[in-house]
């Protein structure tokens, strides 16, 4: 996974002839896209994965012995989860 992630990081400077045409392009909306439409897409692509695992929930616990151990199991591994699928690339 590391290398498949370093080759497409590559690969993208490479399409994109470098930093300098990311970092110079305007920060304005296009085709008439409102910014606070843009902000909802950004914060609905960033929670994508803790939206559809928060959902799941019920159907993780529901063999759970009592709520308190569910409540555990989700408090440790929810968290660790998360981070996991992020790190890795999976948000």
């Amino acid at each position: 996974m590391p290398f498949f992630g370093v080759a497409l990081f590559t690969w993208a400077l490479t399409a994109a002839d470098g930093f300098g045409p990311l970092l110079n392009a305007p920060s304005k909306p296009m085709n008439g896209m409102s910014t606070g439409y843009l902000f909802c897409y950004g914060i609905t692509a960033a929670s994508s994965s803790a939206n559809s695992l928060a959902v799941n929930i019920p159907d993780l616990t529901r063999f759970a012995r009592n709520p308190r151990s569910s409540t555990i199991a989700q408090a440790i591994g929810l968290p660790v989860a998360l981070t996991l699928t992020y790190v890795l690339g999976g948000g």
